[in-house]
């Protein structure tokens, strides 16, 4: 008997206990749906690093841009013809996204994205009309120089891919999709931050749990200090406007990019917001090619500023032919490129002044009929060591994802179009004068004049010098290259060069008070008029920029890419342009449409 009621009093006592938990759960859920029954995490996005000048003028910033959010379940009846035309969107859009939204009714979801400051401010103003829509700040990218699109790139929600090679993502975030913002991602997107919210039974946040007190700050991306001196970059764009081609220029000691310039272009703010789709498909459709980026993946002849090269490999190998050319137009040696009638010259400082084919070509010859050579093929795989030195051939910058290698062909194209044994030096000495099969693109020439510059050696081209936190600055480095050939060669072909400028074929673009090295050059086009090239460094005496101007389909380097460059140079190290007849050429330059007169 008493064993009996001891069961049944133990019985009445659990079932006591479990009638109180149903009670408060019951209150809990029921009548006070105030209390919180989840605590969730909530990532907090890094506020992205900002890209600066090489003088720290800010090239890319973050401003404030409003994602509008719907949780249906806090929706009442209202005017959803209003709402499409305060969005600008179709009635079907609107409707179908209150849908979609119910299907979660306690969900916040994403109703429109990426609304600049401006815009959400309007729609603030009527958005007490609509219970259940609030707006989510976050960050997004500004543009204050408004160029430089090329070398920026721009960023965008990441694609189900990205969200699969990297589990940094969720389907809300940005990513860098090209230029420095891909490269250079990791450093700028930062490290999210956490924070723990608590909701109640009906999904609503009821705010932060223990206060924030296990809560993580984000650690804000790193900044690029860039290597682009801001104001020659737009001056470039300013001088390419109406024109196609591109604008290199390099310091040579260091192979930092001073001005990187591909024309046309676009302003980089019209990929920000809900424009950027828009602006994408029009940029994609647009017959001059804006997204084109032309200094490291156009291609060309290098026409007559190869001959540098040229020179050097003959240098380099004791092949300084001193004998008198006056051409009249001859070719004297068949396929290679008629020379123009000159004045008479006696060496290489004279070949390079009047950019006399025929000296070029028999430098080519008298080199591949060195003795030290079995053949015509090994003297050719000598030829193309040398020319590979100075970069071509080969991607020379880390930082370009798509960049062109141009193409500085291998023993083996010839092998194949001639069979083995089967060609000789006349067969491409055109090469000597830069054209036959050799391209380049324009950083590959502006890089090697800053070779020449640095009288044998080059520092990878690039973008970016330093990356920089709140604690430190950490300076990049990049390699250093040998080109082939012994530093006491580059005397005579700088001196060539100078002369150049001084009484050749780029006279015309002359500067007061500053040495300019450099070489003009006609690249051929099948397709239409020729390309206007010039390359040079400045000053002749501890160099300080480096550049390569390509002007497509406007003719000679003298016309167009010269005083371009001459212009880029003045600007640079003088800071201004002298008036008279620089600045009628600077207006002549400015004003020039070679777009809209081919």
């Amino acid at each position: 008997m008493g064993s009996g009621i001891r069961k049944l009093t133990i019985q009445i006592i659990m079932l006591s206990v479990a009638l109180l938990y149903l009670a408060r759960l019951f209150y809990i859920q029921v009548i006070d749906s105030t209390s919180a029954s989840e605590i969730r995490l909530k990532e907090v996005e890094a506020p992205r690093g900002l890209i600066k000048d090489r003088h720290g003028e800010i090239l890319v910033a973050n401003q404030p841009m409003y994602n509008l959010m719907l949780v249906a379940a806090n929706m009442e009846s209202m005017d959803t013809v209003k709402l499409a035309g305060l969005l600008k969107l179709e009635l079907d859009i609107v409707r179908e996204r209150i849908k979609k939204a119910r299907r979660h009714p306690f969900n916040p979801s994403l109703f429109q994205r990426q609304i600049d400051y401006v815009e959400f401010g309007r729609l603030q103003e009527q958005l007490h009309l609509f219970p259940g829509f609030y707006g989510e700040v976050h960050a997004e990218r500004i543009y204050p120089y408004g160029h430089s699109a090329h070398v920026l790139g721009y960023i965008g929600m990441v694609d189900s891919q990205e969200i699969k090679t990297d589990n940094y993502y969720t389907d809300q975030n940005v990513v860098g999709k090209t230029g420095l913002e891909k490269c250079y991602e990791k450093a700028l997107r930062g490290v999210k931050g956490s924070k723990w919210l608590l909701y109640d039974v009906h999904n609503r946040a009821k705010g932060s749990y223990k206060e924030g007190a296990d809560d993580v700050l984000p650690i804000p991306g790193t900044n690029l200090i860039s290597t682009l001196d801001a104001k020659l970059q737009d001056y470039g764009e300013r001088l390419m406007k109406n024109k196609k081609g591109s604008i290199v220029a390099i310091e040579p000691k260091s192979g930092e990019i001073l001005a990187f310039v591909s024309s046309p272009s676009y302003n980089p703010k019209i990929m920000v917001g809900q424009s950027r789709g828009r602006a994408f498909e029009a940029l994609k459709k647009d017959s001059l090619d804006p997204l084109f980026n032309r200094p490291v993946m156009a291609m060309y002849p290098p026409g007559s500023t190869y001959k540098s090269i040229m020179s050097l490999i003959g240098l380099q190998e004791g092949v300084d032919i001193k004998g008198r050319f006056k051409c009249k137009g001859e070719q004297r040696i068949p396929g290679t490129v008629a020379c123009h009638d000159h004045e008479p010259i006696n060496g290489v400082k004279g070949a390079i002044r009047y950019s006399c084919n025929n000296y070029f070509s028999s430098v080519m010859k008298a080199f591949f009929d060195l003795e030290k050579f079995k053949n015509a093929a090994e003297a050719y795989e000598s030829w193309y060591t040398y020319s590979s030195s100075f970069g071509l051939g080969q991607k020379i910058s880390p930082e370009f994802e798509f960049e062109s290698a141009g193409n500085l062909p291998k023993k083996d194209y010839y092998d194949r179009l001639y069979r083995v044994g089967g060609w000789k030096a006349p067969t491409i000495i055109s090469l000597s004068v830069g054209q036959g099969e050799l391209l380049m693109t324009p950083m590959q020439i502006a890089n090697t004049y800053a070779c020449i510059a640095n009288k044998g050696y080059f520092i990878e081209p690039h973008l970016i010098k330093e990356l920089e936190t709140f604690s430190k600055t950490n300076k990049l480095r990049f390699e250093r290259k040998e080109a082939g050939i012994s530093s006491e060669h580059f005397e005579k072909v700088i001196e060539g060069l100078e002369e150049v400028v001084k009484e050749g074929t780029a006279r015309g673009s002359q500067i007061k008070d500053i040495s300019m090295c450099g070489k003009t050059g006609t690249a051929e086009n099948p397709h239409g008029k020729d390309h206007s090239i010039f390359a040079a460094f400045a000053p002749k005496e501890e160099p300080q920029i480096a550049i390569s101007v390509f002007v497509e389909n406007s003719g000679y380097g003298s016309t167009w890419a010269a005083p371009i460059a001459s212009l880029m140079i003045e600007q640079y190290l003088k800071g201004s342009i002298e008036g008279g007849y620089r600045e009628s050429l600077e207006k002549r330059m400015f004003e020039g449409d070679l777009i809209n007169e081919n």
